[in-house]
């Protein structure tokens, strides 16, 4: 919880490209029980920039099994 609360706070205060709010985003959705209800939360509440930047992350991570997860964004 205190890294979603360090994500909000610097999503808030205008972290620049995104990056640091998303790491804390991801942080969290990395030990959360529920990470697909976590999921729900972050793509309603991110701001774009964020949510597109902590996306690639989740992407990025060869830990996760990303085939089930829903889009971030529109597929193209």
């Amino acid at each position: 919880m205190r890294q979603i609360v360090f994500g909000e706070a610097k999503a808030r205060d205008g972290d620049g490209d995104g990056v640091g709010a998303a790491l804390c985003f991801y942080k969290a959705f990395k030990v959360y029980p529920e990470p697909d209800a976590l999921l729900d939360i972050y793509a309603l509440t991110m701001p774009d920039k964020v949510l597109k930047t902590f996306a690639t992350m989740i992407a990025k991570d060869d830990n996760l099994d990303v085939g089930s997860l829903f889009y971030l964004t529109d597929p193209v």
